[in-house]
């Protein structure tokens, strides 16, 4: 019982960190329009840490779907070795307020995993070149997620 505080206070704190730092590293001068503007195209991302790795693409569509494609590992909680597969989402998304919100309408290849129904991440930037987020999903602490633009 002693320990729920602290745990307690170590996750809210984590949260107010994700949501401080990306409300303080967001561009204010970029309207959700203009970032809906400048998401359309394909994106390449290749992120690995010690515990997760992401290589694959995303598209985003005028007419506000994607198709992300990417080739996941997750590392064993004991031997720490990563072990991968692919999943492919497909769904709807919009932004608000600078966050991302992907909702899913099917999934491939999650080994019988559910499906994450939504993501909801706070952009930092999207221009002609790059697009990253904070990815301040239940699943994870706050880290950043870069894309390059792979085509318009």
């Amino acid at each position: 019982m002693r320990y729920i505080k602290p745990l307690l206070m170590f996750t809210l704190s984590g949260l107010m960190f994700c949501y401080l730092q990306a409300a303080e590293v967001s561009s204010p001068k970029q309207t959700d329009a203009e970032m809906a503007k400048r998401i359309i195209g394909t994106w390449v991302v290749d992120y690995a840490s010690k515990s997760y790795s992401c290589k694959g693409t995303i598209s985003f569509a005028t007419n506000s779907t994607y198709v992300a494609e990417a080739t996941i590992g997750d590392a064993d909680p004991i031997s720490q070795k990563l072990t991968t597969h692919v999943e492919r989402f497909e769904g709807s998304w919009q932004i608000t307020n600078a966050w991302l919100t992907q909702s899913v309408t099917n999934c491939i290849g999650l080994n019988g995993s559910p499906p994450k129904q939504f993501a909801h991440d706070k952009i930092i930037r999207v221009d002609e070149n790059e697009f990253s987020f904070y990815n301040c999903g239940k699943e994870q602490s706050a880290f950043i997620v870069k894309y390059k633009r792979l085509s318009p």
